[in-house]
């Protein structure tokens, strides 16, 4: 069983860190087959309007 990490923050604020996260994540064996990692910028957009 993985758990999801939602990882969000402000777009230009811990970009840096964000990645860090994601990155120490997603190349540790351990720590990649208990978590999956979600980074909502990493969407990509559907072209629809919101309303």
């Amino acid at each position: 069983m993985a758990y999801k990490v939602f990882i969000s923050s402000n777009m230009v604020e811990f970009k840096e860190e964000r990645e860090a996260i994601v990155s120490t994540i997603e190349n540790d064996d351990f720590l990649n087959d208990f978590f999956k990692v979600f980074v909502f910028e990493n969407i990509p957009s559907s072209g629809q309007s919101p309303s």
